[in-house]
């Protein structure tokens, strides 16, 4: 799927009751996705109020379709109430390819490099490590903050940007899940 120039993986359809809402354009039937979500959620205040579809940089609704390559569950469902509040707000600042394995970004072709010894969390946990990001692994959930993250992802330095890059595209390889760290 072609989204803002970037590759991405299928959207899964489960998120077909929103997506377009979320990715595309905001328009009369947000209420409708809006309970959608906050029921799959499990957020009885969450709201779209102030979000719109339409005015998000090309990085930022690549960011949201990356979320909706997942399985809906609960804690996807979070993540995007989380991406569309932070949008709303104006504290998204994403102007990056959020990770090379979700997003095929034609942009940074690299070479593969065979890792097969390596741990597949270790790379971005040694990144998470230099960069200062404070990251949680429990099983296959990786939990670090979003907004740090884009900032690295955004860095005028291609190899931090290309390293990060990696490290999070061998994550989702081996189906390791982002998630919001809160707080």
């Amino acid at each position: 799927m072609n989204l803002s120039g970037y590759r991405l993986h299928r959207l899964n359809p489960a998120w077909e009751p929103c997506a377009h809402e979320i990715l595309f354009h905001t328009s009369r039937y947000a209420g409708a996705a809006e309970r959608w979500l906050r029921d799959q959620a499990d957020l009885p205040m969450f709201s779209l109020q102030g979000y719109r579809a339409q005015c998000l940089a090309p990085a930022q609704r690549c960011f949201a379709g990356v979320l909706m390559t997942y399985p809906l569950t609960v804690d996807t469902s979070r993540s995007v109430c989380w991406f569309a509040r932070q949008a709303a707000s104006g504290r998204l600042a994403c102007a990056a390819c959020v990770a090379d394995d979700f997003l095929h970004c034609p942009r940074h072709a690299r070479a593969e490099v065979s890792l097969a010894d390596v741990a597949p969390c270790d790379p971005f946990l040694n990144m998470a490590s230099r960069l200062h990001l404070r990251v949680r692994i429990e099983g296959k959930r990786v939990w670090v903050s979003f907004s740090r993250l884009v900032y690295w992802l955004d860095a005028s330095n291609p190899v931090i940007r290309g390293n990060l890059q990696d490290a999070l595209s061998m994550l989702g390889r081996h189906g390791y899940r982002l998630f919001p760290k809160r707080g």
